[in-house]
């Protein structure tokens, strides 16, 4: 498994779009205006009307487009996949090297620090997640739970 530091900050940008399904302004999937600045002169002379008139919403296919994206982006993966599920399945497999994910050479790289930092990375995981569901209970009736970033949805 290959864990993506980008994909926090991917998720905590992506917690309006989850919430709105839309496009938010200041992170537009595309800009539509032809040509866009390619020196830094025409960069600085690029306005606040340029910007305006290159988000796609006048265009109805990218604008259909952008607004399905966002849920995509926010589909919860299997309990499997999770963060969690990596931690748990990477200090099983260093207790255990002939388990699931065994292969050849595997039980000499499964050693007790593969096993210690396994487990130092759950606990923090599982640490995130109280922090997260402490947030989401108090939170005004009527509003959606923040789970974006909990560990035991993000992949």
């Amino acid at each position: 498994m290959c864990i993506h530091i980008a994909s926090p900050q991917h998720n905590a940008i992506n917690y309006l779009q989850n919430y709105y399904m839309s496009f938010i302004p200041n992170k537009p999937p595309s800009l539509q205006q032809q040509p866009l600045p390619g020196s830094l002169s025409a960069l600085q002379r690029y306005r606040e009307i340029d910007v305006i008139n290159a988000l796609p919403v006048n265009d109805p296919s990218v604008w259909i487009q952008s607004s399905q994206l966002p849920y995509l982006l926010s589909y919860r993966v299997a309990e499997d996949q999770t963060l969690s599920a990596y931690a748990r399945e990477l200090r099983d497999a260093a207790i255990n090297p002939r388990g699931r994910f065994s292969g050849p050479g595997d039980i000499g790289r499964r050693t007790e620090g593969v096993r210690r930092a396994a487990e130092k990375l759950l606990a923090n995981l599982d640490m995130a997640a109280r922090k997260f569901k402490v947030n989401s209970e108090a939170m005004s009736e009527g509003i959606a739970p923040y789970y974006v970033m909990d560990p035991g949805e993000l992949a």
